[in-house]
């Protein structure tokens, strides 16, 4: 698809925040595989996914093993968690939350956390009234000072895209940060190939080798359904 040069385009934060919201409006379903690497104090996994999103609130991630080998299949919704645990034949399931997550995979993440890790969107949102921009020869940078310290945005100005945020505390010392490469055009605009969640103690980083947007997904995609023998376990 013929990409779009967008350099030559007048910037402005309400422009650029609709623009993002009509894209936003535009994605119903993600189907994607590639790999997933989380590297934490506390743990370090490298593995193949395949990736289902329904929009607004469903997920559900595969994990497999060599030469396609079922690992395991989690599903989360706001407000709930399901894991299946292939290998160990152990089924969990209960209240979605960050601890809960973390249990399961090593990341501990929000739900929205983990819908916009997954898709490569990060929020706009520089309400604060002290905000500066810079305008460079490749990209903008806002940032906006809020209660807490400050949050900071790289916009590349040649496919109007969010490249990198940061989230700083009153120090200037980085509480979180998130990068977006290697932009494919698609119908609904650029989709990142490479997506990379930063905070102090914790990376996750995911490599998409396909990606398919507005797809219908069969709605039995979103069910694990487990053997009787298969152990439960609650959260």
């Amino acid at each position: 698809m013929r990409e779009i040069d967008y350099s030559s385009r007048e910037f402005s934060l309400d422009a650029f925040q609709q623009e993002l919201s009509s894209q936003k409006d535009i994605i119903k379903t993600l189907a994607g595989s590639g790999n997933i690497l989380i590297d934490s104090d506390e743990y370090s996994e490298s593995v193949n996914v395949k990736i289902y999103i329904q929009y607004p609130d469903s997920l559900l991630i595969l994990f497999e093993g060599p030469f396609g080998i079922d690992m395991a299949r989690i599903f989360i919704s706001k407000k709930e968690i399901f894991y299946y645990n292939i290998s160990e034949n152990i089924f969990y399931n209960g209240e979605y939350n960050s601890r809960n997550l973390a249990l399961l995979t090593g990341a501990k993440l929000k739900f929205v956390e983990v819908i916009e890790l997954l898709s490569g969107d990060i929020q706009f949102f520089p309400i604060s009234d002290k905000i500066h921009i810079t305008k460079g020869v490749k990209e903008y940078i806002v940032v906006s000072e809020v209660d807490d310290g400050y949050e900071e945005y790289h916009i590349d100005r040649k496919i109007w895209h969010i490249t990198k945020y940061v989230k700083r505390d009153r120090d200037k010392n980085v509480l979180a940060e998130k990068n977006l490469k290697r932009f494919e055009r698609t119908v609904n605009g650029y989709f990142p190939r490479v997506i990379r969640y930063i905070k102090p103690g914790e990376k996750i980083t995911l490599f998409y080798k396909s990606i398919s947007l507005n797809k219908k997904i069969d709605p039995k995609r979103f069910q694990i359904i487990v053997p009787e023998s298969t152990e439960e376990i609650i959260l």
